[in-house]
């Protein structure tokens, strides 16, 4: 069974079931940087959407943002303050 390691008031640590750190973990910015704008943003939110596709903590990535009104790409979901926007 994959795990969720949350940290209070931090991102959570996402690994899978052999104990590897996913992609959103490895790579933050990608999943809740909005520094950027249109297209470039818009790229952005995709590739990290794609890599959520297959993630095993999918559902509860997701759950974690809404729960703690994050603001990113969550469980392969754009979210704003805690509420899916796609």
């Amino acid at each position: 069974m994959a795990s969720v390691v949350v940290p209070r008031r931090a991102l959570p640590t996402f690994m899978d079931e052999a104990g590897r750190v996913l992609a959103c973990t490895q790579r933050p910015d990608l999943f809740v940087s909005f520094n950027d704008r249109g297209n470039a943003r818009t790229r952005r939110v995709r590739h990290a959407a794609a890599l959520c596709e297959d993630c095993p903590v999918k559902a509860a990535c997701l759950a974690w943002a809404v729960k703690y009104g994050q603001d990113g790409v969550f469980g392969g979901k754009l979210v704003s303050r805690g509420r899916v926007l796609q």
